[in-house]
Parts: structure tokens; sequence; C-alpha cells
């Protein structure tokens, strides 16, 4: 089963649950893996924050469990500790309801004046990334560096002006009570991913509104976990049983199982090749699927020759392979036949096709789309093994 990352709903929930907890202080920074990163802070109480830049269970949480340094931390990790250690996050806020959370940073630089450091903390899949960036919103690293010959669009680099990625123009599910059923809730509204949305159209197929249910995952602090999915609130299209936690101690544990369940797979040389081969064949499905949509948008053909071979295909007899009609602008249309009907059953035919293709575009969109993000996640997949060997 495909391990869920985090939306922007759900980190819109962990930063709430981050407010009460600011400012805090930052006595240490650690890495404890190849992409986990955690500030070790303390204000009324010790809190463990933990980013993952990893390309699948990337996230922001706070974490109860024990952990382990690497013994030699990246340039990054060195960074982060000369500017940002004995400093104060200030403030934790969400760019939006997009995964991109922004903290600002306040500290003393050697001559003892107060400096300004954004830690932009960016959870987009296979890009997660933490940059760090100065009060002239100029980069001064990253935990994953873009230079210009990779991306001309958005450069993550030393130096470079700090720009925020690309984000879709859609509204924001709390302020909105309206839905077009037409289209997609993950395409209409910001921070809900295919799983949630998915739950949201069950419970309001059963009777909820959509701002009900809305109203239920706006600052919620408990986490409900079935099998290998989980949210802010119980998945009850699953029709399974689920487990409710705290959230922050349902993400430790949520977390912790798909880490270990990773790494045990990153050892296990027949998954890559299992990966690369499956890979492949969506990949090859991919413009095959691409190729019959665009076949299927021509439907609109086949009901017009069916209504040509009804109108004017009487005498139309079976063992004819094509025959040329008027359509209905006067111009001539070739329309072929099947030599064992004549121009009746011809016609019959060419509706079966016409409403095939149309029944059928809908569910090849479907294809495409859940293709796509197979890909996508596959790719994140391949990266994952080939940064654990």
């Amino acid at each position: 089963m495909m391990f869920m990352a985090l939306d922007g709903i759900i980190l819109n929930n962990i930063n709430h649950y981050l407010q009460p907890l600011l400012p805090t202080r930052i006595n240490k920074i650690a890495q404890i893996s190849h992409n986990e990163i955690v500030f070790q802070c303390f204000s009324h109480q010790k809190i463990d924050l933990l980013i993952s830049c990893d390309s699948i269970s990337n996230r922001l949480m706070v974490t109860h469990r024990d952990f382990k340094r690497v013994d030699e931390p990246n340039h990054f990790i060195m960074l982060l500790r000369k500017h940002c250690e004995n400093g104060i996050i200030q403030s934790s806020k969400q760019v939006g309801l997009d995964r991109i959370i922004e903290w600002t940073i306040t500290n003393r630089n050697d001559l003892g004046d107060v400096v300004t450091f954004k830690i932009m903390i960016e959870l987009m899949g296979k890009y997660a990334n933490v940059i760090l960036v100065n009060d002239e919103n100029k980069i001064v690293d990253a935990f994953h560096r873009i230079p210009p010959y990779e991306n001309s669009k958005r450069i993550i680099f030393s130096g470079a002006n700090y720009t925020l990625p690309e984000i879709p123009d859609r509204k924001n599910p709390f302020n909105e009570s309206e839905v077009n059923p037409n289209i997609d809730l993950s395409k209409q509204f910001h921070g809900i991913s295919p799983l949630l949305q998915r739950e949201i159209d069950f419970r309001m197929e059963h009777g909820e509104s959509f701002s009900d249910i809305m109203s239920l995952l706006y600052n919620q602090t408990t986490l409900y976990q079935s099998h290998d999915q989980f949210h802010n609130i119980p998945l009850t299209h699953l029709g399974d049983t689920y487990e409710a936690m705290d959230l922050m101690e349902g993400l430790d544990k949520v977390y912790e199982d798909q880490v270990a369940r990773s790494r045990l797979q990153q050892h296990t040389g027949d998954l890559l090749k299992r990966v690369k081969r499956e890979l492949k064949r969506l990949q090859n499905k991919l413009p095959k699927l691409s190729k019959q949509y665009y076949d299927a948008t021509d439907y609109e053909i086949y009901k017009l020759k069916g209504d040509l071979l009804l109108t004017y295909g009487q005498g139309i007899k079976s063992g004819q392979q094509s025959v040329t009609l008027t359509d209905f602008n006067g111009e001539p249309i070739i329309v072929e036949l099947d030599e064992r009907f004549n121009g009746i059953g011809n016609a019959k035919k060419y509706f079966q096709r016409y409403h095939k293709l149309k029944t059928g575009l809908k569910y090849i969109q479907e294809q495409i789309e859940l293709t796509e993000r197979e890909i996508e996640y596959l790719e994140g997949i391949l990266v994952q093994i080939e940064q654990g060997s």
C-alpha cells in the first residue's frame, strides 16, 4: 500500500500545535540521519522539533522518540549551528495551506548585534527541502541545493534570492462553503490530498456538509490511523477500524514504523529491480492512455455518423464497406460500414461506440491521473533507495 505523506491540512494542524510552544530557544541542532534534522529547544519545556527532507516521509513534527546523532553532519547542519544555535524561534507560520512552513529566528552575531533569519521548510514530496534565508532574503544555504543549470526557474543556491515554489491558484477550504461537484476537491482547494478528498466525498454523500467537515479538521490535535493511512479525522470511507492518538505521538508512531520499513527495503536488492520494472511499465502505459484519451475525445463524430445513417441510410444494404453522405451542414462525409450490417445496423454500432467512448472518457482520465501519481511515487521510491545505497 502506498504510504501517505502530509498534506496541507495536517501541516496546518501541526503548525497550530506549535503556537503555544513559541517562542522557544534552540539549544542544539542535530543531524540524526541522512535526511533528518532535530532542533533541540527549550522554553518552559523541552521540545525536539524534527524536520525530515526524505522524498516520501518528509515532515515537520514534535518528536518524543530517542535518536542518535550522525558522526559527521553535513555542511548545511554546520551552518545552521553557526547561525541558529542559541537563537530563538519567534514564530512559525504556514504559507497559505501549502506544504511550506516559515520559521522566523532571531540570534546575536559575533558582534552582539541582533540578526534575523528565516528557515523555510518545504515539504513538497521528492522536492522536500530546508532553506536558511537571511534578513535580505538571500539564501545562506539549503539541505538540497538546486543550481541554475538544473532549474532556471527556481535557484536554490548560496547567494540567490529566495522565492517561493509556484503555488496553484486555489481556494482556502476553511473560508469556503461552496463546492463545485464537477471538479475534484484537491483541484479546487489548497491543502486537500487525494486521500482526504475521498473521505470528504464519502461524508458528503452521506449527508455531511463541506463546512462541517472542515470545522472538524480545523485546529485538530488528534491523529486517526487506519493501517498505513492517517489523517485528522477518522477515515470512514476505508470501512476499517482506526486508532485515535495525540497528533504528535501519532505522527511519531506512523513515521517510525514507515522509516523502519523503508530502511529495511533500501537493503533489499530485488526491490530496486521491481520498482524500475514497474516504473517502466507505467511510463509505457501513460502514452497509450493519452492516445486512448485523445481518440475518445472524438466521440461526437460517432454520434454524427449514427445520426446520418438513421436519417439517410435506409437504402444501405449489407455488404458495403463505406458510403458518402451529406452532413447537416451540407458537407460530404465518408462513413465506414461493417459489411455484415445494413444502414440501420451500422447506425446502432456507431451509437454503441459513441456511448462507450463518452462513458470511458472519464475512466481514462482517472487512469491517467492515477498512473501519473504512481509514477511520481515510484520515482520518489527510487530516489530513496539510491540515497540509502
